[in-house]
């Protein structure tokens, strides 16, 4: 038997439009490179499956005296958690944080209900803002681990901007990552300065009840335009990103913890105009790699991208100070062995 249970939904390990899969994927291939056997349960469509559920219960009750290591949402762990707290109260496990509702999400239940992370030996979270409010709970066993990703590949990057400057948004395709605010924004800056001056690319799966609106509006808008979903699994994309020359992340989503796309944004060693909200301010440097403003703000947005368009040298300062920060969230750095002597048994 394997000395480590992983139980983490990594879709079919080649899709990574969703962040769940994508930080599994990362930490698989990571508990492979250091331990090189271990035992994997794959939740994906768990709720479409019961017998997964069952063979996860199995697992648990077999590992019981060995490491077991889950990395699901918030809604999915509780669940899971709670049945394990309640058939298998002596087991302990490592919790692997994705996202970042969990401190709001655990101060809403009732303290009964809280009950069931005892069982939680140590919690992974994805920011110091994140084990600040978890502390503040009561929990001190919560170790900040912030989002990784494995290094293998540094693209070029013209020291030149191109002309005209060049936008990127990569994310799930749905209002509350900002789209429409990208979207209005831009028609502002094409009355002020010109739709010459600046294209915007769009990259990502469009959510079903939001594709009609957004094909529609941005139809309508000449220098934005829809490309599909890059897939950054495939390293030579990187290319690609790379040939943007900012990213826009102006996000209001909820569960937004410490995305992937701006470490991505890093290695290619493009800023990222962000938003206030989350955790960002934590991850980007403002002024350094990126720059942050107002959420839910139009005018803020396109202020910053029309900055960003006429200031060429300023945003190839950034691109420089991007790759040096990439590297301190390479998986190697982030889970090395201290880490994992830490957690594991």
């Amino acid at each position: 038997m394997e000395k480590i249970l992983f139980i983490g939904d990594c879709g079919n390990f080649k899709d990574t439009s969703n962040g769940v899969y994508a930080k599994n994927i990362q930490l698989f291939n990571r508990l492979n490179e250091v331990f090189g056997s271990f035992k994997h349960i794959n939740t994906n469509n768990w709720k479409k499956n019961p017998s997964v559920l069952l063979n996860v219960l199995r697992f648990i009750w077999q590992y019981r005296k060995k490491d077991i290591i889950i990395s699901l949402n918030t809604y999915s762990s509780y669940k899971l958690i709670k049945i394990v707290k309640m058939l298998f109260p002596s087991i302990r496990l490592n919790y692997f944080v994705i996202g970042g509702i969990l401190p709001n999400f655990i101060s809403q239940l009732e303290m009964k209900q809280r009950e069931c992370y005892s069982i939680v030996k140590w919690f992974m979270v994805e920011s110091q803002e994140m084990k600040h409010k978890m502390e503040l709970l009561g929990y001190k066993n919560v170790i900040h681990i912030p989002n990784f990703k494995k290094i293998a590949y540094i693209p070029e990057k013209s020291i030149e901007n191109p002309v005209p400057f060049r936008f990127v948004f990569l994310s799930r395709i749905i209002p509350e990552k900002g789209c429409d605010l990208i979207m209005e924004a831009t028609k502002r800056i094409n009355k002020e300065i010109g739709e010459d001056k600046f294209i915007v690319h769009f990259y990502g799966k469009i959510e079903d009840s939001y594709k009609s609106h957004f094909l529609k509006t941005i139809n309508e808008i000449p220098n934005a335009e829809y490309k599909g979903f890059l897939n950054l699994a495939d390293i030579s994309n990187y290319d690609v990103l790379a040939s943007y020359s900012a990213m826009l992340f102006p996000t209001f989503w909820k569960g937004e913890g410490f995305p992937g796309i701006l470490i991505d944004a890093m290695i290619a060693g493009t800023p990222v105009i962000a938003s206030e909200w989350g955790y960002n301010t934590e991850i980007i440097d403002n002024g350094t790699t990126g720059v942050i403003i107002k959420s839910k703000d139009t005018d803020a947005l396109a202020d910053a991208m029309t900055s960003f368009i006429s200031n060429n040298s300023r945003v190839a300062e950034m691109t420089q100070h991007c790759r040096k920060q990439a590297m301190k969230y390479d998986t190697a750095s982030v889970l090395n062995d201290d880490f994992f002597r830490k957690i594991l048994k």
